[in-house]
């Protein structure tokens, strides 16, 4: 389903209440289920809030939660907007979270936010909790802040001295305010050492008139209940309030820390000061934890509905960020109680509510040409460290397509998430081997570069931008690492959006056959994005203007205002809301035939010249759009036909390269390539980037460069590739002679440094002067292609050989911390900053250090294990020492103190011997091992710890692949360390001595085998050599 389809149904619930309630209170109209819980704003990020609760103030909803996007974890409060519960604008933090003023920096992080609005002072006050004594209160003038907090906390009542406060949540009844709070006691000596481990209590005490503090005077809330076992009331949490009739309703949860589902609990009394009865309206609260309750007058009737809203973290990785939310209205009964919650799957709540009086909000996501369904129910999957995968789908119109967007959320990752913009022709061509589809853009992420929430990334369109109707796209997703990407996905996919996954590695042919594709379907799935297209492609009408009849158009008036929008609004009938009452309101009231429906076949007098607010705006976009487009191409406006001019260059405008590291040893060198241009100003060219390793030749470089280049003139005319150089601060210099010094122009050192003398067919010539003056002087001569003048700003730069190794050009480069690029024909060098040996082997060192930390937890397992087994061996080497003296003994006593005599013993001892030797070789036979008392004991002990191993649960091949990784990754930092002449200290990322033992005893081993196998090696040698000289 498309997003067409959603606003065509808005659409229709828009114009049915516009007819039922005329001129009075729209009534606006919205669908609420238990499976659609991930929400999100007009521009497709999540809406970052945990704890919302729905608020109106001055015709608007709003909705405040914790951020949990930049740092996993409560770190500011952030606020959206809506006017018909559907489409939330991001509206901003509340305050600066970055100033270090506020105090929501602790554990608390200003958690469960609630804002009522004093009527008297015309101010909006936010209550927080601050992890401290008491709650934080801010105010400001506007409900979407900026937000001052007071000098000093409210406090609540002083009997909870030394107990922290903990979820509240504050209410305005009846022009009274109210705190619902619970407060935590760690100290209960009713506490297990299971549950519950923290007892906290429900209490409601009123606000001062300001609503800034509490009168100090608090009541609990809690039940009469004496059911043995029964801490469902010491156990309450995340409280709000309300009032309905003659009852007060207290709504709240069990102690959870937005788990997956806990009790949904309500109480009600006809007093503050109780006595309360206890309602458990839901096991499981629906899969949620309860956040509030709303509510909602229908214009209509004038009945309340109450929606109860909860915080809910769906399927997949199990973290606060991916929280959504659940709604339901509440179901009272004649008594004033209120029926249990619906927590079927199937289960849907329509709510009719005031609308809003703002106009809708709008932004990049409910504008997107192609987009996965708004109101599909989302859900988290995070496999990228398994899985590449290939969202597809056909363009919906012809145009020209500016970028994608899609929802992806961050973990913990060193390498980048890699996105990748195409088209292709066919589905059976994109899955036949050796295909290669046409690319139009990609982009790279970093971790830090994306939240911890599902916030949308673009991949900007560069390059074959122009699709047509039909036409297939498509954009694959690639993120190999420890710690997975998550993006989001939906059952139910329309049939044209097909979703593809391949394995990590898996580029041959699978199956019994050799047949079946590594790329397969994950049928009706597919992931969130939108497509982005050029405001010209969406309107036919805007595009065919003239600038300047644009410009006139958005002077003339309403009028002419009205003529554009009435023949916008047409075509967007034609092109989206076909089955749209509007639409056919519009058609009927002026007496349109099916023949010219479209505006382009009536006449403009049979066009409707009513204008509401929502196309006002929008034609305000369009012209703003058609505005920011003209400036970001000069010659389109006026003045094109003068030559351009030097012009400020945009803020994007890459002019300087980068050499950035990798998680393996290649470099990526990222470089700003420029056109020719008469203007001072570097154009805004996408910048080139390219993989390089640092053995390979700087000429591998330059072909790589030159390979991008167009052809330039030489004096003749003729076309030639332009030369590329690599230049580099040299500080060699002084280094090797700090006193060398320039001799005087009069003596005869420098006239013989001076001059220059070439062999020419065999004879010695001078070509250039010795200093001499007049008209006998011989002058030098000129190169061909005059070498340019030194950089007055990088006068020790010197220019490499192409054959020099880049390893060995960067190590040199990084003394003075950069490097040019020059480039024939260019107006200036490319300067390159080159990355310090931290940034060179940031990531290996991460890399180290984390399989460091793995070996270290195994360590201690192993080290306990080995002494163990080297014991156990001891005592088996001592055992068998007292057999061979008890043998000892035995002959001795059979042979000197008894009958038998040396004649019966000695052949006795013969045998045994014998059967020992035959043992030893059938010992030798099935291990392949060496008869040895060394072999024996390492038998021994290699037996014993294959037991203490499978019996502690050490995994000893995990154990060598993470040693062999050490070991690796600290070779390849120690060339590094060699290639730019450092000292690396090893021991402060291996971490502690065990690990370095670990590392420094497998190198002793392959170093011992590898010796081993040289010294074989060297006596086979010496073998042959020796055969072949007895022959």
């Amino acid at each position: 389903m498309r997003v067409s389809t959603y606003l065509a149904a808005l659409a229709t619930v828009a114009c049915a209440s516009a007819k039922a309630w005329g001129n009075s209170t729209t009534a606006g109209s919205v669908t609420f289920d238990n499976n659609r819980r991930l929400l999100f704003d007009t521009d497709g990020n999540q809406i970052d809030a945990v704890g919302a609760k729905i608020n109106e103030f001055g015709g608007r909803y709003y909705l405040y939660g914790n951020s949990v996007s930049q740092k996993d974890a409560f770190y500011g409060v952030k606020s959206y907007s809506s006017n018909d519960l559907l489409n939330w604008q991001y509206e901003g933090y509340l305050f600066n979270i970055d100033d270090g003023k506020n105090p929501c920096t602790g554990s608390g992080g200003c958690g469960r936010p609630h804002i009522i609005y004093n009527q008297n002072a015309s101010t909006y006050i936010l209550w927080a909790n601050a992890g401290s004594v008491g709650y934080q209160v801010a105010t400001s003038d506007s409900p979407t802040g900026p937000f001052v907090f007071q000098s000093s906390p409210a406090m609540i009542d002083p009997q909870f001295d030394g107990l922290q406060p903990a979820d509240h949540a504050v209410e305005i009844i009846d022009g009274k305010g109210y705190l619902v709070f619970s407060a935590l006691n760690f100290r209960d000596p009713r506490a297990g050492s299971l549950f519950p481990q923290v007892y906290q209590t429900l209490h409601i005490s009123e606000l001062t008139d300001d609503f800034l503090n509490t009168t100090g005077v608090s009541y609990p809330v809690a039940s009469n209940a004496t059911a043995e076992l029964d801490f469902v009331d010491e156990q309450a949490e995340s409280p709000d309030v309300f009032k309905r009739g003659n009852y007060f309703y207290i709504g709240g949860s069990n102690t959870c820390g937005y788990c997956n589902g806990t009790l949904a609990l309500l109480y009600r009394s006809e007093s503050i000061q109780g006595p309360w009865t206890r309602q458990i309206l839901a096991g499981y609260g629906c899969n949620s934890q309860f956040e509030g309750v709303t509510p909602l007058v229908d214009p209509s009737t004038g009945e309340t509905t109450y929606l109860w809203s909860g915080t809910s973290v769906p399927g997949g990785d199990p973290r606060v960020g991916f929280s959504g939310h659940i709604y339901q209205p509440l179901v009272f009964n004649t008594d004033g109680s209120v029926q249990d919650l619906d927590c079927s799957v199937d289960a849907e709540f329509t709510v009719t509510f005031p609308k809003g009086n703002s106009t809708t909000a709008t932004g990049n996501a409910t504008e997107a040409g192609d987009a996965s369904p708004a109101l599909a129910v989302y859900s988290p999957v995070c496999d990228s460290d398994f899985f590449t995968l290939y969202q597809t789908w056909p363009a919906s119109q012809d145009g020209t397509i500016e970028s994608v967007s899609l929802n992806v959320a961050r973990g913990h990752q060193e390498a980048a998430l890699s996105l990748t913009l195409f088209k292709f022709s066919s589905h059976e061509d994109l899955l036949t081997p050796g295909y290669k589809w046409t690319q139009l853009g990609t982009a790279s992420f970093f971790a830090n570069q994306t939240t911890w929430v599902f916030d949308t990334v673009t991949v900007p369109v560069s390059t074959n931008g122009t699709v047509s109707k039909g036409e297939f796209l498509g954009v694959s997703i690639a993120g190999f690492d420890v710690s997975p990407w998550c993006h989001l996905e939906y059952d139910g996919a329309d049939e044209d959006y097909i979703l593809y996954a391949q394995g990590g590695g898996q580029y041959s042919l699978r199956g019994a056959q050799g047949k079946t594709s590594p790329v397969y379907q994950r049928v009706g799935k597919s992931v969130k994005f939108f497509a982005t297209y050029a405001v010209d492609s969406i309107y036919s009408e805007p595009q065919q203007m003239e600038p300047s009849i644009l410009r006139t158009l958005a002077q003339a008036g309403r009028s002419s205002k009205s003529w554009a929008q009435s023949t916008r609004i047409n075509h967007q009938c034609t092109r989206t809301f076909t089955n749209s009452p509007r639409c056919g309101l519009r058609e009927q009231s002026k007496g349109v035939t099916a023949e010219n429906s479209t505006s382009q076949g009536q006449p403009a007098a049979n066009l409707s010249q009513e204008v509401t607010e929502e196309e006002k705006d929008h034609y305000d976009r369009v012209v703003e759009h058609s505005k920011k487009s003209q400036m970001r191409s000069p010659w389109m406006h006026e003045g094109s036909d003068k030559p351009p001019v030097a012009r400020m260059r945009s803020a994007g405008a890459m002019v300087k390269g980068k050499l950035l590291t990798t998680p393996s040893r290649m470099l990526k060198l990222i470089l700003p390539l420029t056109t020719r241009d008469a203007n001072k100003d570097r154009k805004n060219v996408e910048p080139l980037a390219l993989l390089v390793h640092p053995q390979q030749p700087l000429s591998y470089l330059e072909r790589l460069i030159q390979s991008e280049l167009p052809v330039i003139k030489n004096d003749n005319g003729e076309d030639k590739i332009p030369a590329v150089h690599f230049r580099a601060q040299d500080l060699g210099e002084e280094a090797i002679n700090p006193d060398r010094h320039e001799p005087d122009e009069d003596s005869e050192e420098y006239k013989f440094e001076h001059s220059e003398d070439f062999k020419i067919d065999g004879k010695t010539e001078r070509t250039g002067k010795l200093n001499e003056s007049g008209d006998n002087a011989v002058k030098p001569v000129q190169p061909a292609n005059p070498v340019k003048e030194p950089d007055p700003e990088h006068p020790d730069f010197v220019r490499w050989s192409p054959s020099t190794e880049i390893g060995d050009f960067i190590r040199d480069a990084a003394r003075g911390k950069e490097f040019s690029v020059d480039v024939e024909g260019a107006p200036e060098p490319i300067f390159v900053a080159v990355p310090s040996f931290a940034d060179r082997t940031y990531y290996l060192r991460m890399r180290l250090r984390k399989t460091a930390k793995q070996i270290s937890s195994l360590a201690d397992i192993k080290t306990e294990c080995d002494r163990l087994a080297h014991k156990s061996a001891q005592r088996v080497a001592q055992g068998g020492f007292a057999v061979l003296v008890g043998w000892w003994g035995s002959v001795y006593v059979l042979t000197f103190q008894t009958d038998l005599g040396w004649d019966v013993m000695e052949p006795v001892t013969y045998l045994v011997g014998l059967s020992t030797l035959i043992g030893g070789y059938m010992w030798f036979l099935y291990h392949n091992r060496e008869v040895s008392y060394r072999s024996a004991m390492n038998f021994t002990v290699s037996k014993r710890q294959d037991k203490l191993y499978q019996a502690k649960g050490f995994d000893v091949s995990k154990w060598d692949a993470l040693v062999e990784e050490g070991n690796r990754l600290r070779r390849e930092i120690k060339m590094v360390a060699e290639e730019y002449d450092v000292d690396w200290d090893e021991a402060r990322e291996e971490g502690d001595e065990k690990v370095a033992k670990a590392l420094r005893d497998e190198r002793r081993k392959k170093q011992i085998s590898k010796d081993g196998e040289d010294e074989e090696g060297k006596k086979r040698k010496k073998s042959k050599e020796d055969d072949e000289d007895d022959d």
